[in-house]
């Protein structure tokens, strides 16, 4: 059962998840979260929407299965999720 509090975002700036400062604070929120790739932001709003959707029931499995606050970049038009942070700690 989903307990409030445990939540996934989707942060659609790419430049939040490089950070060493911005990952940890990430990490400290505890909470999941899937970031956007690079490759999101030149694409219009409308193309980013669509690949969110489209991506949308792996991303809900991969919510499903992860520890409650580990962090994921997605990687425009693909299916690949790279982990950058787990409940234990930042990813190398």
């Amino acid at each position: 059962m989903v307990q409030e509090g445990d939540w996934v975002v989707i942060p659609t700036d790419p430049r939040i998840s490089r950070g060493k400062a911005t990952k940890r604070a990430w990490h400290e929120s505890g909470h999941t979260a899937f970031f956007f790739g690079d490759e999101f932001a030149p694409r219009k709003f409308l193309v980013q929407a669509s690949e969110v959707v489209r991506l949308w029931p792996q991303i809900v499995l991969k919510a499903r299965e992860c520890a409650p606050g580990t962090g994921f970049v997605l990687d425009y038009h693909s299916e690949k999720m790279t982990e950058i942070y787990t409940p234990e700690g930042l990813a190398v």
